[in-house]
């Protein structure tokens, strides 16, 4: 087991990894935010080594955030590119270029629906049962939103030159199959704008736009810094988007409902039940 301490922004993160070569990789990648102080473990990563599976065995890579699953993958590019982007949150909230809110695009039959990055959090834990079901999920912890325009664009480099630091890691452990999960490399759709709300349990209903927007702005990272820029660029996007809440259900319940609304919402995201 491989541990090490990193400070961002003044917050001691400790990080630990059952893989030399990935630990190896952080202290390379992260190498200016090493700290002397020992900081309890926020993060681990179950790195497995193909070596060692049986024919016809595949075991996955696991990012977890102390308890809580952030990805179960077969590709180690996903839990390198996950784990900067969830380091990334403690160092955005000085910033007014851009809106950061913890939700995050997912994706089935061509819709695009924008959700809380706690609710792709919950259903990780699945694994290859989201796939099988339709539904991709991303590889950010959150979006960055342009708020002349209420588009979701790429995140700006924070930490690292996270591409170039994806390259090196592939040059230290083998990467593994892609799993197709969403990057965020241009200007982003959003169909469906879907917060989590209270009704029966695993179903998705409409919501109004000023719910909607109300929800989405209380994910604002850097909302005291933004204030109401972050609020009217938010209103942007929720304007050109269908509006949806989901009620808390087992991850399986969410997943089906959440891919079964896209359905029913056209290529120009409007509604046609």
């Amino acid at each position: 087991m491989v541990e090490q301490s990193y400070s961002f922004g003044g917050h001691l993160v400790g990080i630990r990894t059952t893989s030399e070569p990935f630990g190896a990789w952080l202290d390379e990648t992260l190498a200016e935010y090493r700290a002397e102080t020992e900081a309890p473990t926020h993060y681990s990563i179950v790195v497995e080594d193909p070596a060692t599976e049986r024919r016809g065995e595949k075991r996955f890579h696991i990012l977890y955030r102390g308890t809580i699953t952030v990805a179960r993958t077969l590709d180690l590019t996903t839990v390198g590119r996950l784990l900067l982007s969830e380091l990334e949150l403690s160092m955005l909230d000085d910033r007014d270029d851009l809106i950061f809110v913890e939700a995050i695009p997912v994706a089935a039959n061509g819709v695009s629906v924008l959700v809380p990055s706690i609710l792709v959090s919950y259903v990780a834990s699945l694994g290859r049962r989201v796939g099988r079901a339709g539904l991709s999920l991303p590889a950010h912890a959150y979006v960055a939103v342009d708020p002349a325009r209420g588009a979701i664009v790429p995140p700006p480099p924070v930490l690292v030159d996270v591409e170039a630091a994806l390259g090196r890691l592939a040059e230290l452990v083998p990467a593994g199959a892609p799993d197709g999960r969403l990057v965020i490399d241009r200007s982003w759709p959003v169909d469906v704008v879907c917060s989590i709300g209270e009704g029966e349990p695993g179903r998705v209903t409409p919501v109004s736009r000023a719910i909607a927007l109300h929800r989405l702005t209380s994910r604002v990272v850097n909302l005291q810094t933004m204030k109401g820029d972050a609020i009217r660029g938010l209103a942007r996007l929720v304007g050109a988007a269908e509006c949806r809440q989901v009620s808390t259900a087992r991850a399986e319940d969410i997943v089906d409902a959440v891919v079964a609304e896209t359905r029913a919402v056209d290529g120009n995201g409007h509604h046609v039940g």
